[in-house]
This record gives C-alpha cells, structure tokens and sequence, in this order.
C-alpha cells in the first residue's frame, strides 16, 4: 500500500464509509474507488468540506486516523489510499434516495437527514 509519507499529511481524514453489523460485530466498511487505470484506491480527504466537493453531501462518512485507515486496509486488497484526491465529475455518487433506503445496523444512529451535512458546513460548500 502507497501512502504518502508527508509529516505535514493530517492526522484525521474524512474517508467514505457506513457502519455494519455482522455477527455481533460492529464495523466500518470503507468505500473504495476504481481510478481510470483500474487501480482499487481510498479516496480520503483532510477536510468535510473536501469530502462533500469530492463525493456529495449524500455520502455517509467517518472521521478516523488516517494511520487506523491505512493499517485497516493493510491486507493489499488497495493499492493507495490518495488524501485530498481529484474525484471524476462523472464517478458515482450517493443520492437522497439512496440515504433514504439505508437502515443502520441495530444500536446505531440513522445517517444524517437531507441537508445535515450542508448544514454542518454552513456556507462553506
């Protein structure tokens, strides 16, 4: 796996994930993404704002050490986690409909509503 070495990288990055529960144990599923050479990576971003321009206010999302992510995906199935990555206008995106058929794992909270995300950031997207 390919990770920047940068000192000056962030210590926590805003990566594309969802909960799930599966035989009594909680996780953290990553979103992975297919670059145009077919290279499986982890888009992940230093900022909400830098997620929500990249993938959409849709996309559920967890802030987590970028070393934890790195040393989650640390079985070779990606090939690089990228931090503040170009994303394809045209690359697919979760929508409000998506969101609205997500049911959370038992114990866990729904994803936020329409517009949350927005609202968190203020007018900053």
């Amino acid at each position: 796996m390919t990770v920047p070495a940068d000192p000056g990288q962030p210590g926590l990055v805003f990566a594309p994930a969802r909960p799930r529960a599966e035989g009594g144990r909680q996780d953290v599923v990553y979103e992975m993404r297919r670059q145009p050479d077919g290279t499986l990576v982890l888009p992940v971003f230093s900022s909400l704002v830098g997620l929500v321009e990249g993938l959409g206010q849709y996309q559920p999302w967890a802030c987590v050490p970028l070393d934890q992510v790195t040393a989650a995906l640390g079985g070779g199935r990606v090939a690089q986690v990228l931090v503040d990555p170009q994303i394809d206008p045209q690359a697919w995106r979760w929508a409000e409909a998506s969101l609205a058929n997500y049911s959370p794992p038992p114990g866990r909270h729904a994803l936020p509503k329409l517009g949350s995300v927005a609202a968190m950031l203020g007018d900053q997207t």
